[in-house]
């Protein structure tokens, strides 16, 4: 499914995608937009809104970040608005801002705004189709999850919670310790083994250290759904061989749902439905709203938080693994 977005008036994003996809059919809807005549892409349930620049009032806020443009109203409450061309490098060669649109998303229950230079399309496209950036690229491309190969061009498909993280540190996981002390020294955790399905960097290096911070330290991690798929065939193998309950080798499933090859909400429906395993799913994305909810839901997944509600995840797995 695509649909053509355009500059002419505002624009409800979840009304041109029609039906989204369903869950655990490891598709997922990515909304093409241009900077400078280059194509980027992000999941489509992140964005809300797409409105023309021209008429919009920023406020400019003195001691911001330099690529953030000012503050904005949407829907009576004020939001960053963070201009991609700053953030990219991307020189720019129109000087007719009016023109411009800006992308209001919402992602870790956070509303904001970016400044985009044109919208294409939607496309709907499997997660296998995704390219993660190669390790040689992705340290001098933070910014960048990974490409989509369309008919005559790449489009680039970015991180937007790590360029958030960057600007607005205390909104993203790496700002949320604080939340954890109440955690600390309450139980002893050292015996839960949680399998970890996380693509961002960023995000599990935070995640794992602030697991372990309340105690947690046997943590497998893995950076895509396909793997942390396949390390569970090796694990029920290995349970049925030994003549052990799978639980000696993993306790929970912790997993995002946005990741190459296959995505976290297919990730679920397979290990409960093909591997009949029935462990706890914990869903940990910055996509969780009412609708991702009802996904989770249809997949089998026992708990579902947004990011970067880690608190939370321990009061789950303590109400799991109370003794």
């Amino acid at each position: 499914m695509s649909a053509i977005m355009t500059e002419n008036s505002a624009t409800n994003v979840g009304m041109l995608t029609g039906i989204l996809t369903e869950a655990g059919t490891n598709e997922v809807e990515l909304f093409e937009f241009i900077i400078n005549d280059q194509s980027f892409g992000v999941n489509v349930a992140k964005v809300k809104q797409i409105l023309r620049r021209q008429g919009l009032n920023f406020t400019r806020m003195d001691f911001a970040p330099p690529a953030v443009s000012g503050t904005m109203l949407f829907r009576n409450k004020p939001i960053l608005v963070v201009d991609l061309r700053k953030v990219l490098a991307i020189e720019c060669t129109t000087s007719d801002e009016s023109r411009q649109l800006v992308m209001v998303t919402e992602f870790n229950n956070v509303t904001n705004g970016f400044l985009i230079d044109g919208a294409r399309r939607i496309h709907r496209l499997s997660w296998k189709q995704f390219e993660p950036m190669q390790n040689l690229m992705t340290s001098n491309t933070p910014y960048v999850n990974g490409v989509v190969r369309l008919e005559d061009r790449l489009m680039m498909v970015l991180d937007l919670e790590h360029i958030m993280a960057e600007i607005s540190p205390e909104t993203s996981v790496a700002g949320s310790s604080f939340k954890l002390d109440v955690f600390k020294g309450t139980r002893d955790r050292s015996k839960i083994k949680i399998l970890f399905a996380e693509d961002s960097a960023l995000i599990r290096n935070h995640t794992v250290k602030q697991l372990d911070s309340v105690g947690i330290k046997n943590v497998i991690v893995v950076n895509d759904g396909k793997i942390a798929y396949e390390r569970m065939i090796e694990l029920k193998k290995k349970s049925e061989q030994e003549r052990k309950p799978i639980t000696d080798y993993v306790d929970i499933i912790l997993t995002d749902i946005e990741m190459p090859e296959m995505d976290g909400l297919t990730f679920c429906r397979q290990l409960k439905g093909i591997l009949k395993i029935n462990l706890p799913v914990i869903v940990y994305s910055s996509l969780i709203n009412e609708q991702m909810i009802q996904k989770c839901k249809a997949c089998g997944a026992d708990a579902y938080m947004g990011k970067p509600q880690i608190d939370k995840i321990i009061a789950v797995m303590d109400e799991l693994f109370k003794s």
